[in-house]
């Protein structure tokens, strides 16, 4: 495999580097060591409160008087004017809700898009979950909640659960006198053997976990850090190695750091997104290959792994700013155009179709509630879902889809598309921001939510469930079908 080469950037790295490291001379840097059992994980942390769930119609909008289903928030004075919403927030009947639980989660340097709160366990039964400073887990029949492990003044950040099911990895933060400490953590399923497996983590030591980036095997996690870049712990032994920092310090004597890093199935190969650049990481020759110089404009994105590790879907700009989906061949090490004016995509389970969302010529509809408070011309372009087959390139257009709006006082934009784990149906954000639900054929379509400003959704590993989440509040669903 060929390195490209690694010059502004590199130098540019390196000078915010130096600084920041005189900035954390001043912050104690402890080592990792071999930690202690936390107190006792007696609780009076109250149950959260599941709500009361509104159903409405789904062939006309919910009337403006229906509350909503998330919990309630106590509102602060402040001089500021707010916005009234004068939308309606509710479920679709033809969600059929099992539960619904508030959550809560540390957002230090990400968005709440990025992290992940919330995770189904492999089997896909139970969904385990963060809310104030505690781990909790949710499951059939009747959904109960239950805390697993509580770490006193801490927020809950991301959770994984290992490959077989026997362990949840978990990230905590709390804020101290050197601002924030973050702290990675395992406990078993039942909720006994609760280990710290890396030591707090001052703001600014390099080592500081920013997110949980897989379970490599049973006892090994990858973790995404803050200035070291990507480290692999070994949760057994307390054992932390750095896998690349950019330079040659790391395992992997590679140029390529930054973040996120995303995983082949089979663990045998890693994108790392370089600042708009990809490049494709060989683990186990540790050999690097940019799929563009550092010379050209950063545009491109990652989108998705086949199920074979063999190929992987990304989005790169192109010579009239616009997007398009390619698609990359990881042995014969080239990418082919499949789609233009497409930023979004997601690869079907078996690698044959391809979900995106396609940019039109023209400003999408500006939804109702941020009318008056933007112009049309600040507006993105209107997007269409479709699904294309690519051996074929015969598309099949949904219909429009969410926005990828960065403007106004209502921060979100349209997300991934998601398969379900048999390729049939499709998940994806309708005009206004709402989940909509359609067959690979386009023939059947279903609304799932009104208003609600979903930020994920998570299909369970038997593909039986969806896992809906704001900011705040999350709820899982039946698998939507036809009746």
């Amino acid at each position: 495999m060929r390195a490209r080469p690694f010059l502004f950037c590199r130098r540019l790295a390196a000078s915010v580097g130096l600084v920041l490291s005189v900035i954390g001379c001043a912050v104690q840097q402890p080592g990792f060591v071999q930690s202690t059992r936390p107190a006792s994980l007696t609780s009076s942390l109250p149950q959260p409160t599941v709500t009361q769930i509104s159903f409405v119609p789904s062939s006309t909008p919910p009337k403006p008087t229906l509350t909503s289903t998330r919990h309630a928030v106590t509102p602060t004075p402040s001089s500021e004017p707010t916005m009234t919403p004068s939308f309606p927030v509710a479920l679709a009947p033809e969600a059929k809700p099992l539960t619904t639980f508030p959550i809560s989660f540390s957002q230090s340097g990400v968005s709440g898009r990025q992290q992940h709160p919330m995770d189904w366990a492999p089997d896909g039964q139970s969904v385990a979950y963060s809310y104030g400073d505690g781990i909790w887990i949710v499951q059939p029949p009747v959904y109960e909640t239950t805390l697993l492990a509580r770490i006193p003044g801490s927020q809950m950040g991301d959770i994984m659960w290992s490959p077989e099911g026997q362990y949840l990895a978990f990230s905590s933060e709390r804020s101290t006198d050197e601002l924030i400490e973050q702290t990675l953590w395992t406990v078993k399923a039942d909720g006994t053997e609760l280990r710290r497996i890396a030591p707090d983590s001052p703001f600014f030591h390099p080592h500081r976990p920013q997110m949980i980036s897989a379970w490599l095997n049973h006892r090994v996690l990858a973790v995404e850090c803050w200035r070291i870049g990507l480290v692999q712990v070994d949760t057994e032994r307390d054992v932390v190695t750095v896998l690349t920092d950019g330079g040659s310090s790391g395992v992997w004597h590679i140029q390529a750091v930054g973040g996120p890093y995303h995983w082949s199935p089979g663990r045998k190969h890693l994108v790392i997104d370089h600042g708009g650049h990809l490049v494709l990481v060989d683990v186990q020759q540790a050999e690097e290959y940019w799929l563009s110089s550092l010379e050209e404009w950063p545009g491109e994105s990652f989108r998705g792994w086949s199920q074979d590790g063999q190929r992987f879907l990304y989005s790169k700009r192109n010579a009239e700013e616009q997007y398009d989906l390619w698609l990359w061949y990881v042995a014969q090490e080239r990418g082919d155009r499949l789609l233009s004016g497409a930023n979004q995509g997601a690869l079907s389970p078996d690698g044959a179709r391809i979900v995106f969302l396609r940019q039109e010529d023209h400003p999408g509809q500006v939804p109702t509630k941020i009318a008056e408070d933007i112009g049309l011309e600040q507006w993105p372009p209107a997007l269409t879902a479709g699904m294309l087959e690519i051996d074929t390139g015969a598309t099949i257009l949904y219909g429009p889809a969410g926005y990828r709006a960065d403007e106004g006082p209502i921060f979100w934009e349209g997300g991934q598309p998601v398969w379900s784990p048999d390729g049939e149906p499709i998940v994806y954000w309708g005009e206004d921001g709402d989940i909509r639900v359609a067959s690979a054929d386009g023939a059947w379509q279903q609304r799932l939510t009104w208003g609600m400003e979903i930020i994920q959704v998570l299909w369970s590993p038997d593909g039986n469930k969806l896992a809906l989440r704001t900011t705040d509040q999350a709820w899982i669903v039946e698998r939507p079908g036809r009746e």
